[in-house]
C-alpha cells in the first residue's frame, strides 16, 4: 500500500492487480499537490489513513482476510509499521510485508542539517530520482521536520505485547544517508523476520525498480499463496 503518486511501487501494484490481486492504497489526507510540487506534511494522521483503508479492504467481500499483505517504502513504511504496532485487525496467519528502505529512524548524519532547516523554517526536498524524471518535486514542510527527526520505529514496535503476525521482507540500501540502517535491521528482527529476508543492496535510499521488483513480487505471491500461472 502506498500513496498513488509514488512511482516506486505503483508498477508492482499494477502488476499484481493484473494477475488478479485486489489492491488498495491509502490516500494520505495531508498530502496535497500544487502543479508538479507534492507537499507531504508528515504526521500521525497517516496511521489513521492506513487503518481506514485496511478496514475498507477487509469489508470487501472479494478479499480473503487470511491472504492480506503490504508493500510500502520509506516514510510510507514508517506509518505501516506504526499501524501494525497500534492495531490488531490482522491476527491470523503471517502476512507478507515488503518494505523498501523503511524509514525506521533518521540517520545521525542528517540531524544537524535538518535541525538547521527547522530553525530557519526551510522545507526539505525529499524527491526521488523517479520523481525528478517526471518533473515532480516532493517536499516535507519545515513545520513537520521535527516529527521526522523523532521517528523511532524499533522503540514503537517494541511496545506491543502481542506477536506481530507479519512475515517481513526488508530491503536496505547500504549507502543510505537518510535512514539509520542499524535501526532498520533491528526493526526486521523485532518483526521476527528471517535473516535471508533482510536484503542489503549496494545503493542509497533510492533503489532502482529493476533491482527489487521481481524479488518483491515473488515474495508477495508466495506469501499470499497466489497462483502465479493464473
Amino acid at each position: 500500500m502506498e500513496q498513488e503518486e509514488s512511482g516506486r511501487i505503483q508498477e508492482m501494484l499494477q502488476t499484481m492487480k493484473d494477475k488478479g490481486c485486489i489492491v488498495y492504497a491509502p490516500r494520505f489526507r495531508t498530502i496535497c499537490r500544487d502543479g508538479n510540487t507534492i507537499m507531504c506534511p508528515v504526521n500521525g494522521a497517516w496511521v489513521e489513513d492506513i487503518s481506514l483503508v485496511v478496514k475498507e479492504a477487509l469489508r470487501d467481500t472479494r478479499v480473503d482476510a487470511d491472504k492480506v499483505g503490504f508493500i510500502a517504502s520509506s516514510l510510507g513504511a514508517t506509518y505501516v509499521d506504526e499501524f501494525l504496532a497500534s492495531n490488531d485487525f490482522l491476527t491470523k496467519n503471517k502476512k507478507p510485508y515488503a518494505a523498501i528502505v523503511p524509514f525506521a529512524r533518521p540517520h545521525e548524519g542528517i540531524r544537524p542539517h535538518v535541525q538547521r532547516m527547522i530553525a530557519g523554517k526551510v522545507d526539505l526536498d525529499v524527491s526521488f530520482p523517479h520523481d525528478r524524471e517526471r518533473g515532480i518535486t516532493r517536499i516535507i514542510p519545515s513545520r513537520c521536520l521535527q516529527t521526522v527527526l523523532d521517528i523511532d520505529i524499533p522503540k514503537i514496535l517494541s511496545n506491543k505485547s502481542t506477536p506481530y503476525q507479519i512475515n517481513p521482507l526488508t530491503i536496505i540500501g547500504i549507502k543510505d544517508d537518510r535512514c539509520d540502517n542499524n535501526a532498520t535491521r533491528k526493526r526486521h528482527k523485532i518483526l521476527d523476520g528471517r535473516p535471508e529476508n533482510l536484503i542489503e543492496l549496494d545503493y542509497g535510499h533510492s533503489i532502482p525498480q529493476e533491482a527489487i521488483q521481481e524479488r518483491i513480487l515473488q515474495f508477495m505471491y508466495s506469501g499470499l499463496g497466489f497462483n502465479q500461472s493464473s
